[in-house]
Protein backbone atom coordinates (compact mmCIF):
# COMPACT_ATOMS: atom_id res chain seq x y z
CA UNK A 1 0.00 0.00 0.00
CA UNK A 2 2.85 2.39 0.89
CA UNK A 3 4.53 1.80 -2.48
CA UNK A 4 1.25 2.51 -4.29
CA UNK A 5 0.80 5.84 -2.49
CA UNK A 6 4.40 6.83 -3.24
CA UNK A 7 4.03 5.97 -6.95
CA UNK A 8 0.74 7.90 -7.09
CA UNK A 9 2.31 10.98 -5.52
CA UNK A 10 5.37 10.85 -7.77
CA UNK A 11 3.22 10.71 -10.90
CA UNK A 12 1.08 13.59 -9.74
CA UNK A 13 3.96 15.85 -8.64
CA UNK A 14 4.77 16.66 -12.26
CA UNK A 15 1.11 17.30 -13.01
CA UNK A 16 0.72 19.49 -9.94
CA UNK A 17 3.87 21.45 -10.78
CA UNK A 18 2.66 22.01 -14.35
CA UNK A 19 -0.78 23.09 -13.11
CA UNK A 20 0.81 25.56 -10.69
CA UNK A 21 2.96 27.02 -13.48
CA UNK A 22 -0.12 27.47 -15.68
CA UNK A 23 -2.09 29.09 -12.86
CA UNK A 24 0.91 31.33 -12.10
CA UNK A 25 1.10 32.36 -15.76
CA UNK A 26 -2.61 33.20 -15.96
CA UNK A 27 -2.76 35.11 -12.67
CA UNK A 28 0.54 36.92 -13.37
CA UNK A 29 -0.65 37.94 -16.84
CA UNK A 30 -3.93 39.32 -15.46
CA UNK A 31 -2.12 41.34 -12.78
CA UNK A 32 0.44 42.60 -15.29
CA UNK A 33 -2.26 43.76 -17.75
CA UNK A 34 -4.15 45.57 -14.99
CA UNK A 35 -0.97 47.26 -13.81
CA UNK A 36 -0.01 48.30 -17.35
CA UNK A 37 -3.49 49.76 -17.87
CA UNK A 38 -3.15 51.74 -14.63
CA UNK A 39 0.29 52.99 -15.66
CA UNK A 40 -0.96 54.13 -19.08
CA UNK A 41 -3.88 56.04 -17.54
CA UNK A 42 -1.62 57.79 -15.04
CA UNK A 43 1.01 58.56 -17.71
CA UNK A 44 -1.70 60.24 -19.80
CA UNK A 45 -2.75 62.29 -16.75
CA UNK A 46 0.82 63.45 -15.99
CA UNK A 47 1.87 63.93 -19.63
CA UNK A 48 2.09 67.72 -19.20
CA UNK A 49 4.62 67.36 -16.36
CA UNK A 50 7.93 66.58 -18.06
CA UNK A 51 10.64 64.69 -16.20
CA UNK A 52 13.96 65.30 -17.93
CA UNK A 53 17.52 64.22 -17.29
CA UNK A 54 18.96 67.61 -18.19
CA UNK A 55 19.81 70.47 -15.87
CA UNK A 56 17.52 73.47 -15.46
CA UNK A 57 19.81 75.83 -17.40
CA UNK A 58 18.97 73.92 -20.60
CA UNK A 59 15.35 75.07 -20.33
CA UNK A 60 15.48 78.31 -18.34
CA UNK A 61 18.32 80.74 -19.05
CA UNK A 62 20.05 82.25 -16.00
CA UNK A 63 18.48 85.71 -16.36
CA UNK A 64 15.11 84.07 -15.67
CA UNK A 65 16.14 82.20 -12.51
CA UNK A 66 14.23 84.80 -10.49
CA UNK A 67 11.07 83.36 -12.05
CA UNK A 68 11.47 80.17 -10.00
CA UNK A 69 8.83 80.12 -7.27
CA UNK A 70 10.06 76.91 -5.64
CA UNK A 71 12.43 73.99 -6.12
CA UNK A 72 12.40 70.78 -4.13
CA UNK A 73 13.62 67.23 -4.38
CA UNK A 74 10.98 64.67 -5.30
CA UNK A 75 11.29 60.90 -5.03
CA UNK A 76 9.31 57.93 -6.27
CA UNK A 77 10.11 54.32 -5.51
CA UNK A 78 8.68 50.89 -6.16
CA UNK A 79 9.60 47.30 -5.35
CA UNK A 80 8.50 44.57 -7.76
CA UNK A 81 8.97 40.84 -7.74
CA UNK A 82 8.60 38.48 -10.69
CA UNK A 83 6.12 35.67 -10.33
CA UNK A 84 7.22 32.04 -10.31
CA UNK A 85 6.31 31.53 -13.98
CA UNK A 86 8.67 34.31 -15.08
CA UNK A 87 11.32 32.99 -12.72
CA UNK A 88 10.91 29.53 -14.30
CA UNK A 89 11.25 31.05 -17.79
CA UNK A 90 14.35 32.98 -16.79
CA UNK A 91 16.00 29.76 -15.61
CA UNK A 92 15.27 28.14 -18.98
CA UNK A 93 16.76 31.15 -20.82
CA UNK A 94 19.80 31.06 -18.53
CA UNK A 95 20.50 27.54 -19.78
CA UNK A 96 19.59 28.13 -23.44
CA UNK A 97 20.79 31.73 -23.74
CA UNK A 98 18.99 34.72 -25.15
CA UNK A 99 17.01 37.67 -23.82
CA UNK A 100 14.77 37.18 -20.85
CA UNK A 101 11.81 39.26 -22.08
CA UNK A 102 9.72 38.37 -19.05
CA UNK A 103 12.23 40.21 -16.83
CA UNK A 104 12.50 43.11 -19.30
CA UNK A 105 8.78 43.81 -18.92
CA UNK A 106 9.10 43.78 -15.12
CA UNK A 107 12.00 46.25 -15.21
CA UNK A 108 10.09 48.48 -17.65
CA UNK A 109 6.96 48.47 -15.48
CA UNK A 110 9.00 49.21 -12.35
CA UNK A 111 10.82 52.11 -14.03
CA UNK A 112 7.59 53.65 -15.31
CA UNK A 113 5.86 53.20 -11.94
CA UNK A 114 8.73 54.87 -10.06
CA UNK A 115 8.64 57.87 -12.43
CA UNK A 116 4.88 58.16 -11.99
CA UNK A 117 5.17 58.05 -8.20
CA UNK A 118 7.80 60.77 -8.39
CA UNK A 119 5.46 62.91 -10.52
CA UNK A 120 2.57 62.25 -8.13
CA UNK A 121 4.66 63.69 -5.31
CA UNK A 122 4.97 67.00 -7.21
CA UNK A 123 1.58 67.69 -8.84
CA UNK A 124 2.04 71.50 -8.85
CA UNK A 125 5.48 71.47 -10.50
CA UNK A 126 6.05 72.81 -14.01
CA UNK A 127 9.03 70.55 -14.75
CA UNK A 128 11.17 67.96 -12.98
CA UNK A 129 14.85 68.36 -13.89
CA UNK A 130 17.93 66.27 -13.18
CA UNK A 131 15.80 63.14 -13.10
CA UNK A 132 17.75 60.02 -12.21
CA UNK A 133 16.86 56.36 -11.87
CA UNK A 134 18.51 53.83 -9.60
CA UNK A 135 17.80 50.10 -9.62
CA UNK A 136 18.79 47.64 -6.92
CA UNK A 137 18.28 43.91 -6.68
CA UNK A 138 17.27 43.25 -3.11
CA UNK A 139 17.91 40.25 -0.92
CA UNK A 140 14.74 38.23 -0.40
CA UNK A 141 13.16 38.50 3.04
CA UNK A 142 12.61 34.74 3.17
CA UNK A 143 15.85 32.72 3.43
CA UNK A 144 16.59 30.45 0.44
CA UNK A 145 13.87 32.10 -1.66
CA UNK A 146 15.06 32.01 -5.28
CA UNK A 147 13.13 35.08 -6.46
CA UNK A 148 14.77 38.41 -5.69
CA UNK A 149 12.78 41.68 -5.64
CA UNK A 150 13.82 44.66 -7.75
CA UNK A 151 13.73 48.15 -6.21
CA UNK A 152 13.61 51.17 -8.52
CA UNK A 153 14.06 54.73 -7.29
CA UNK A 154 13.33 57.84 -9.37
CA UNK A 155 14.39 61.23 -8.06
CA UNK A 156 14.79 64.74 -9.38
CA UNK A 157 14.25 68.43 -8.66
CA UNK A 158 10.69 69.70 -9.09
CA UNK A 159 10.61 73.29 -10.31
CA UNK A 160 7.59 75.55 -9.97
CA UNK A 161 7.72 78.80 -11.93
CA UNK A 162 6.08 82.06 -10.93
CA UNK A 163 3.03 82.78 -13.05
CA UNK A 164 4.07 86.04 -14.69
CA UNK A 165 3.96 87.40 -18.21
CA UNK A 166 7.17 87.98 -20.10
CA UNK A 167 7.88 90.71 -22.66
CA UNK A 168 6.80 89.83 -26.17
CA UNK A 169 9.25 87.49 -27.88
CA UNK A 170 11.05 86.46 -24.68
CA UNK A 171 8.63 83.74 -23.60
CA UNK A 172 9.97 81.45 -26.32
CA UNK A 173 13.23 81.03 -24.39
CA UNK A 174 11.53 79.36 -21.43
CA UNK A 175 9.23 77.02 -23.29
CA UNK A 176 9.18 73.77 -21.36
CA UNK A 177 9.11 70.41 -23.13
CA UNK A 178 5.94 68.34 -23.09
CA UNK A 179 5.93 64.71 -22.03
CA UNK A 180 8.74 62.53 -20.76
CA UNK A 181 12.13 62.95 -22.31
CA UNK A 182 13.72 60.16 -20.27
CA UNK A 183 11.47 57.36 -21.53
Amino acid sequence: MNGLVTAYLQNHEALLGTALLIVGYIVGTIFQRNHLRSIQEREAFFFKLPAVTMKLKNFLPEPYYDQIASARMVVGSVVVTPDYFRYFLSNIFDVLGGKVKSYESIVDRARREAILRMKESAPMADIIVNTRLQMDIMQPSIPNMPIRPLAVYAYGTAIRLKKTTFPKGEDESIRLPQGDLIL
